[in-house]
């Protein structure tokens, strides 16, 4: 056997476009395209994915708040969401079907950015009933409150015990109930109300998919081969007004004045080392891809 012929049957297959694979993967779960975004992620840390699991973290966590979890993520891959067959959400939406129909101007809630040809989110205005959206608005007093998710993007999203009660978060293979550090993982990303957003908070996390590791190869010209494009992409997103709080780069930027039931833990956005220099990320890194 030629040289050339051992090195087709060894090699890996070419990556699969990134938006198919990550298509084919919701859809696996999901009996329809998503109406929000669909993301490509990776914990920085184990999460539980039961109830139990979630109490069980809460006792060993020691930190004096018995009902909060801090949880990081690091963006992999953000899917393009066209507003029509994906990411299909728009406002005004009312739950009950009551808003007249003949006035009624539909914006989608995502759309592709003209400049970075990425997924752009827009806010609504917020309504008393969380289940509605007000309309799709451009800037609220004057401050653009729309950004781009970009790849690179590390956040921060708090769980309570109701993310696991009448909707939970987690779904498909939970395994043991824990989700693993660097375990990819598909997420449902939506905008939020403009309240939120203008308090830097203009992501939601509103499911989370636990894959297998070889769905990295189809992802693994999207990582960053160098330091500074990475801190670069970091430093974006933490200067964007809707994400300041989620992805702040220091503990300083992400604590809570005040909370009616006790202080939040901090959270800040990993830097460089954190996330690939550390011996025993890179190892979870390696494993995963190796897998």
């Amino acid at each position: 056997m030629h040289a050339s012929e051992i090195y087709n049957l060894l090699r890996l297959p070419p990556p699969a476009a990134a938006d198919a694979t990550l298509r084919k993967a919701w859809l696996a779960f999901q009996p329809r395209p998503c109406k929000d975004v669909v993301a490509l992620a990776l914990p920085l840390r184990q999460v539980p994915m039961t109830q139990d699991c979630f109490r069980q973290a809460i006792a060993e966590g020691g930190k004096g708040v018995d009902w909060l979890l801090s949880t990081s993520w690091y963006i992999v891959y953000v899917g393009t969401a066209d507003g029509r067959e994906w990411g299909w959400s728009q406002a005004p939406y009312d739950s009950k079907k009551r808003l007249p129909t003949a006035d009624l101007t539909l914006e989608p809630l995502y759309s592709i950015d003209a400049t970075a040809s990425e997924t752009c989110f827009w806010s609504f205005k917020k309504v008393s009933n969380n289940m509605n959206k007000d309309a799709h608005i451009e800037e609220e007093d004057c401050e653009d409150l729309s950004f781009v998710l970009s790849a690179g993007t590390c956040f921060s999203q708090f769980l309570r015990e109701d993310s696991y009660e009448t909707k939970p978060m987690f779904s498909g293979d939970l395994g043991d109930g824990v989700l693993q550090s660097y375990q990819p993982v598909l997420l449902q990303l939506s905008s939020t109300n403009s309240d939120q957003a203008s308090k830097d908070n203009g992501l939601k996390m509103r499911r989370v998919l636990p894959l297998g590791a070889n769905v990295l190869h189809a992802f693994l010209d999207k990582f960053f081969s160098s330091k500074t494009e990475l801190e670069l992409a970091q430093q974006r997103a933490s200067d964007t007004k809707a994400l300041s709080a989620m992805a702040p780069l220091s503990a300083k930027g992400s604590e809570k004045k005040s909370h009616p039931r006790g202080k939040p833990p901090q959270s800040r956005v990993p830097k460089y080392h954190e996330l690939f220099e550390e011996p025993h990320h890179c190892e979870a890194a390696g494993n995963s891809l190796m897998a």
